[in-house]
């Protein structure tokens, strides 16, 4: 039959199949480490934000929390084996919005790390806040066209797999993956990374700055600032890795 596939398609199929557990696991892995992490200096974040005499801290500390508790539903849905058409459907309507949204919470929080790391250098706040500008207007266009650039069409499968496409392509493989995936995309859909690590490359660099020129001073290092290294190292550095990672996976695969 036209319908079923042929043996490329389903070596297609199989191969996303493995990636999709990859990225389960990623997923899963970095959430459980943001709210362990979060859970670990929630009393600092208290002490230094909640109960300081600025409104725009107390901002931060809910805005951290939203971010947060964003990440708890990946927990129990990457236990998942299934997710239903309709859900993938509305996670591709609204995945853009949310995403963005969070991206500016996130972004604004770290830019306000290293502007009290560098002693509140205004010059520094504001370079940051315009490169984070350049790089979400240029990450936003590129993530837009892909997604509502996205089209399918049905097909029919061997019973080992389950494929329906339809207006947002949905591809549910009954064992393994779990999550959506949009087929087809736009073969330069990897260059959505390149402003996103090239801002949080700036601002690991900035992080390491920080870090080596506190290490050579001679006076001992407030407490607090000692939190904010730490935590931008491992932050930024994982981060970075991550973005990445993603680059370089998209780059060889989407484009193929």
């Amino acid at each position: 039959m036209d319908d079923e596939p042929n043996q490329a398609e389903i070596i297609t199929l199989y191969n996303l199949n493995s990636s999709g557990d990859a990225y389960r696991t990623n997923r899963m892995f970095w959430s459980t480490l943001h709210y362990t992490g979060w859970s670990a200096s929630h009393s600092t974040q208290v002490e230094f934000m909640w109960r300081g005499r600025f409104v725009w801290t107390r901002i931060l500390y809910f805005a951290v929390i939203v971010v947060v508790l964003r990440q708890i539903p990946i927990l129990p849905c990457g236990m998942e084996r299934r997710l239903l058409n309709i859900v993938c459907k509305f996670w591709f309507n609204w995945f853009l919005y949310a995403y963005l949204l969070s991206r500016i919470i996130i972004s604004a929080i770290l830019i306000m790390r290293l502007y009290v790391m560098y002693r509140c250098d205004r010059r520094l706040l504001v370079g940051l806040c315009v490169l984070f500008l350049l790089e979400f207007a240029t990450e936003s266009a590129i993530i837009c066209d892909v997604i509502y650039s996205l089209e399918g069409q049905s097909r029919m499968v061997h019973n080992d797999l389950d494929v329906h496409l339809s207006s947002y392509a949905v591809i549910g493989l009954r064992s393994q993956l779990t999550g959506c995936i949009a087929i087809p995309t736009r073969s330069w859909a990897w260059a959505y990374w390149v402003p996103v690590l090239v801002f949080e490359s700036v601002l690991f660099a900035l992080s390491v700055i920080k870090t080596v020129q506190q290490s050579r001073e001679d006076t001992s290092t407030p407490y607090l600032m000692m939190v904010l290294i730490r935590d931008s190292m491992f932050y930024f550095g994982g981060a970075l890795a991550a973005i990445l990672a993603n680059f370089i996976v998209w780059k060889t695969q989407v484009s193929k």
